[in-house]
């Protein structure tokens, strides 16, 4: 039983990890500094680009300017379930921030893994 809950955390680790690196990347693409704080704006972008990428299985940070500006239309198309996905985004930025002027790298990491 401990040997599976070892498994467990690793694996729980391992997929933190994947989706820090996956938000930084997101974050380099659209040309955001992790050391600086985000508007809400700004975060709403990068988080909406990160979710998209990530139901649909792309890697951003191979990903060229072009196909990134149609990523929000292929999302749309490709996945029925994008309007709840925006809506559970919004619940967890005000469970997260709520009245929050800006949101550190931190905040955007805690409301992407909510």
């Amino acid at each position: 039983l401990h040997g599976i809950a070892v498994l467990a955390a690793t694996v729980q680790n391992l997929i933190h990890r994947e989706a820090i690196q996956q938000l930084r990347d997101t974050y380099a693409v659209l040309s955001k500094d992790v050391a600086n704080y985000l508007s809400e704006e700004d975060m709403t972008s990068v988080l909406n680009t990160y979710l998209a990428s990530y139901v649909l299985g792309y890697n951003i940070s191979n990903m060229p300017d072009e196909r990134l500006n149609q990523l929000a239309a292929d999302v749309e198309y490709e996945f029925p379930y994008w309007n709840r996905t925006q809506e559970l985004l919004r619940a967890a930025r005000q469970e997260v921030g709520p009245g929050f002027p800006a949101f550190s790298f931190r905040d955007v990491t805690t409301i992407a893994e909510s």
